[in-house]
């Protein structure tokens, strides 16, 4: 006895049923082989990419005239980037310090010059600090392109103290949320200053200048003469 139908119709059903079966399994096993291949890729991005890595370190160039330095600006800061990524989240710690390089090898009388480089060992690390508006953290990739940007505010910046009681670093973490397989394509990171404005540079009411101004001089009338000699 054969097991297949005997009748021409049932016959062919089963066969479509069969391909359609075989179709059917072969479209589940891909699915799985392909989710699987995904987790294994994510989990191996993932553990690259939650390695903490530190990247060179970047000097910033600030304005220090106010704070009695020749020169006016110099690369008087210098900040150092530790980033991690891991659960599609980007985790960094900015780090910002006085740069010790930044005048010691110059010469001359500019802002980094050895002048400089005394008068900045002697400014405190909170006053550099205060033409700081804010820091941006650029991630950026082989080609040079911008792939991921940061911004921390200066009050984001904790200062940290040293066995001395004085301010020794400013130092900000946070996370925030970004892919991390875009993220292991991250060649080099850098670091940019925005400054307030120069006080001179900003704009005065009419009425503070009004109250600032020295009274005007308009002479003595020839009534007042008179009312002097009387």
């Amino acid at each position: 006895m054969s097991d297949l139908p005997a009748h021409p119709v049932r016959r062919v059903v089963w066969k479509v049923c069969a391909v359609a079966a075989a179709v059917l399994l072969a479209g589940l096993i891909a699915v799985d082989i392909h989710l699987a291949w995904n987790v294994i890729r994510t989990s191996r991005v993932e553990r690259e990419t939650a390695k903490l890595r530190t990247w060179e370190p970047t000097a910033i160039a600030i304005r220090a005239d106010q704070l009695r330095i020749p020169g006016g600006r110099g690369p008087f800061l210098m900040a150092t980037i530790e980033t991690r990524c891991s659960g599609s989240r980007l985790y960094y710690t900015l780090s910002v310090r006085k740069n010790p390089q930044c005048c010691a090898a110059a010469t001359g009388d500019g802002a980094a010059g050895p002048v400089a480089a005394v008068l900045l060992d002697l400014v405190s690390f909170d006053d550099l600090l205060s033409s700081v508006r804010r820091f941006t953290i650029r991630l950026i990739d082989e080609q040079g392109a911008t792939m991921k940007t940061v911004v921390v505010a200066r009050r984001q910046v904790y200062l940290q103290s040293d066995n001395a009681g004085g301010v020794r670093a400013g130092e900000a973490s946070a996370g925030v949320p970004w892919d991390c397989g875009v993220y292991s394509q991250v060649k080099r990171v850098v670091v940019e200053s925005d400054e307030f404005r120069e006080k001179s540079e900003r704009a005065v009411s009419p009425h503070v200048a009004a109250a600032h101004a020295p009274p005007a001089d308009h002479g003595s009338s020839p009534g007042r003469e008179r009312d002097r000699g009387r």
